[in-house]
C-alpha cells in the first residue's frame, strides 16, 4: 500500500539521518584531527553491516513467504533459527573487534598515534553495532508482515533523543562520547523496539 511505502521511505530516510547527523556536528565541535579518527573507528565498526546485510537480504524473501501462505509454525522455526545464525556470524566478529579494536588499527595504519586514539572508539562503535544487529531479522519480520509502522514510530522517537543526546556528549567528550550516545541508543532500540515487538509478531 502507499502507507506502507511511505513508512519504509520515512524509516530509510531517518535511518540516515540518525548514522550521519551526529557527525556533522562532531565535526563543528572536534578538531580534524579528531574527527578523522572517529570516520576511521566507524569505517572499521560498519565493516559488520556486510554480515548484517547478509542476513537481512537472506531471510526477509523467505519470511515474507511464509506470512503469505500463513505457516506460522515454520515461520517461528525460521526466524528463531536465522537469528541464532546471524548472532553465531556476528557476535564472534563483533568480540573481536570491541576487544582488539586498537591492535586491528594499528594493523590497518602502522600508526600508533591512530591506533591509540581510534581504537576506544572502534570498541564502542562495534559494540553498538552488534547491538544493532540483533534488530535487523525483526525488522524483516515486521516488512514481512506489512508493519513498518512500529519501525517509524522507533525511528522518529530515535532521531529524536538521539541527537541532543549526541549534541551533549560529544561536545563535552569528542569522538568517544558520540560512541557511547551510538551505544546508548541501541540499548534503548532492544529495550523498547526489538524486544516488544518480537512477542506480537513471532507466533
Amino acid at each position: 500500500s502507499s502507507r506502507f511505502t511511505a513508512q519504509l521511505g520515512g524509516v530509510s530516510l531517518m535511518s540516515l539521518l540518525i548514522v550521519q547527523l551526529d557527525k556533522l556536528w562532531l565535526m563543528r565541535v572536534v578538531p580534524l584531527e579528531s574527527f578523522g579518527y572517529y570516520g576511521l573507528a566507524w569505517m572499521m565498526a560498519s565493516g559488520l553491516y556486510f554480515l548484517v546485510n547478509a542476513g537481512f537480504d537472506a531471510t526477509y524473501p523467505r519470511f515474507s513467504e511464509l506470512v503469505a501462505h500463513g505457516s506460522a509454525a515454520e515461520l517461528r522455526e525460521t526466524f528463531v533459527r536465522s537469528c541464532e545464525w546471524l548472532a553465531a556470524l556476528v557476535v564472534p566478529v563483533g568480540a573481536v573487534l570491541v576487544t582488539w579494536s586498537s591492535t586491528l588499527v594499528w594493523l590497518w595504519t602502522h600508526n600508533a598515534t591512530v591506533a591509540r586514539a581510534a581504537g576506544p572508539i572502534a570498541s564502542l562503535l562495534a559494540f553498538g553495532v552488534t547491538l544493532h544487529s540483533f534488530g535487523s531479522l525483526p525488522y524483516a519480520l515486521q516488512l514481512a508482515n506489512k508493519r513498518a509502522e512500529w519501525a517509524f514510530a522507533a525511528h522518529w522517537l530515535a532521531l529524536l533523543l538521539f541527537l541532543p543526546t549526541s549534541a551533549v556528549l560529544s561536545s563535552r567528550f569528542g569522538g568517544q562520547g558520540a560512541a557511547v550516545a551510538w551505544v546508548l541508543l541501541q540499548i534503548a532500540w532492544l529495550t523498547l523496539w526489538t524486544a516488544p515487538t518480537n512477542g506480537r509478531l513471532v507466533p
